[in-house]
């Protein structure tokens, strides 16, 4: 139907839908927000768009431009045919793209180029062809952690060296799941990943591991499902979890189980 924005502050939303944006269609796949609040889009087979908008004093939000991210922005091939699933801004307001099957995209302050981070950073045999990436985050120290559909989380240094490949293991503290659904960075900087059917996971910095938290429908406040598709803290610092069959689970500040 398009893209939802609710204000808290009026108590309601609107649609915006391709009509006013003036993309293809409604399949919205991604959405970031740059430190200058101006809206990236990523769609389904259409590529990244970048929306400066200006908020009404009755709250509603007027789009102002519309601008897609173009051939002329990437080598080679660019990114207006492509599926964007992921957009992410790290703490330089670089701004990285997940794609569906090509690659992961940057495009680098101050020249506003792009480039492909694909085969020869992230794998080298051909066991990683077409990987599709969702989730994408940045700890403290610069690393970029990438979430992939079935092929787990790469680790990657501020040199796009590829650091570390985690995988699903049987082992208490490995990802419970290769799909990667989404990630998030809370107040504390700690990294938090949803998959599609191993539930909700938190990294470990000191230890380079995870830890793991699964629907059990015999303990009061677990998941309602393993499938996470969304992770959001508030202003008082609680964890909103949205999953996709499960509702929406509320974590506490400072509770530690879930």
């Amino acid at each position: 139907n398009g893209l939802f924005p609710f204000r808290r502050g009026h108590g309601k939303g609107q649609w915006i839908t391709a009509a006013t944006l003036h993309t293809p269609h409604n399949h919205y796949l991604s959405v970031a927000l740059s430190s200058k609040q101006d809206l990236y889009l990523g769609i389904l087979d259409g590529g990244g768009y970048h929306v400066t908008f200006e908020e009404g004093t009755d709250g509603r939000i007027n789009i102002k431009k519309v601008a897609q991210l173009s051939n002329a922005d990437s080598t080679p091939n660019g990114l207006t045919k492509r599926s964007i699933t992921s957009l992410f801004f790290d703490r330089d307001q670089n701004l990285w793209v997940g794609s569906y099957g090509d690659g992961v995209f940057l495009i680098a302050k101050p020249i506003y180029q792009f480039f492909n981070l694909h085969k020869s950073q992230l794998s080298n045999t051909n066991e990683y062809q077409n990987i599709r990436f969702y989730g994408l985050i940045e700890d403290t120290t610069g690393n970029l952690f990438v979430g992939t559909d079935g092929h787990g989380i790469f680790k990657l240094d501020h040199r796009n060296n590829l650091l570390n490949h985690y995988k699903k293991e049987k082992s208490a503290h490995g990802l419970s799941d290769n799909a990667i659904i989404t990630a998030f960075k809370d107040h504390k900087n700690q990294l938090w990943f949803g998959t599609y059917r191993g539930g909700l996971m938190r990294y470990n910095a000191e230890a380079d591991n995870f830890t793991s938290f699964s629907a059990n429908p015999t303990k009061e406040g677990s998941l309602g499902a393993n499938d996470v598709r969304v992770i959001y803290e508030d202003k008082k610092n609680q964890l909103w979890i949205g999953t996709n069959g499960g509702g929406l689970l509320l974590n506490g500040t400072g509770t530690q189980t879930i």
